[in-house]
């Protein structure tokens, strides 16, 4: 719904899924907004230029706590300096995962 809403709004947009039922949605409900879907790992994807904001929807909650710093890394490499990064975590209130439980990530100085 946000990425639409984004488009609607005259932001260029881009998403990113791996999950081709993620993929074919957000196909279906960008459709004629101009806005890129991308199929691709986050961790090989590569943008052709640097994003003024990224809007951070989940994604990190499905991935392995471990995991966390190299992402933050990737999604930093994504942005211009001075950029924004918005996220949307989920709250299980439980331990273990998959989704695993975010409250906050950890600042990062990449």
């Amino acid at each position: 719904m946000e990425p639409r809403l984004l488009a609607d709004a005259g932001f260029a947009v881009t998403t990113i899924d791996l999950a081709p039922s993620a993929i074919a949605y957000q196909r279906q409900s960008l459709a004629g907004t101009g806005a890129d879907v991308a199929e691709a790992n986050l961790f090989e994807w590569e943008p052709d230029r640097p994003f003024d904001a990224i809007y951070e929807q989940t994604c990190i909650c499905a991935l392995p706590p471990v995991l966390w710093d190299d992402y933050a890394t990737r999604l930093a490499g994504w942005l211009r300096p001075g950029g924004v990064l918005a996220a949307l975590f989920l709250q299980t209130g439980r331990e273990g995962g998959p989704p695993f439980h975010c409250m906050w990530i950890r600042g990062h100085n990449g």
